[in-house]
């Protein structure tokens, strides 16, 4: 807001102008007071709808969820936007990870090194990362669904990957 004030004072100035300079500088400080209080209305809009019911709160509800689905101990990727990490309380000892981002390429054997260290991986709803969608194809069971898959802004998809010991049992 400050910033927005310096600029309404400049403008100010040009209406002391003599002259042509003084019309434009008069049409610019209408412009610039239009834009500032349509600014403010909108921030002041903003902060109104938030309440107990607002966003946030569904937010940590989501993520409560996802949290209490997975076993306390657990490893688990988060490979999903928006992330549950910001939101989960920490209370339950479970190791995160956030899967790389694209573009980002690792060793093929140190990421199958890697993942042979997932207890869990939280998917949201696009498939995520090739690597991770593989190990998830092959390896995943379906824990839980959390959250809303249509339409709402939270949804999770939650699998256990099984151990090397499981696969080759056929558990």
């Amino acid at each position: 807001m400050p910033l927005t004030c310096l600029g309404l004072a400049s403008l100010a100035t040009l209406l002391d102008a003599p002259g042509a300079r003084g019309l434009p500088g008069l049409a610019g400080l209408i412009l610039a007071v239009i834009w500032a209080l349509s600014s403010a209305v909108g921030l002041v809009a903003l902060a109104a709808g938030r309440g107990p019911a607002d966003g946030e709160a569904a937010y940590r509800t989501w993520c409560r969820q996802v949290e209490e689905t997975v076993p306390p101990g657990s490893t688990v990727v988060l490979d999903l936007v928006p992330t549950p990490y910001f939101g989960l309380r920490g209370d339950r000892g479970l190791q995160l990870r956030l899967f790389r981002l694209a573009g980002f390429e690792m060793d093929p054997a140190r990421e199958g090194r890697a993942m042979d260290q997932i207890d869990y991986v939280v998917l949201g709803r696009g498939r995520g990362s090739r690597a991770l969608a593989d190990s998830v194809a092959t390896r995943g069971v379906w824990v839980a669904d959390v959250g809303e898959a249509r339409g709402g802004p939270y949804f999770a998809r939650i699998y256990r990957l099984r151990t090397g010991a499981e696969m080759a049992s056929g558990r």
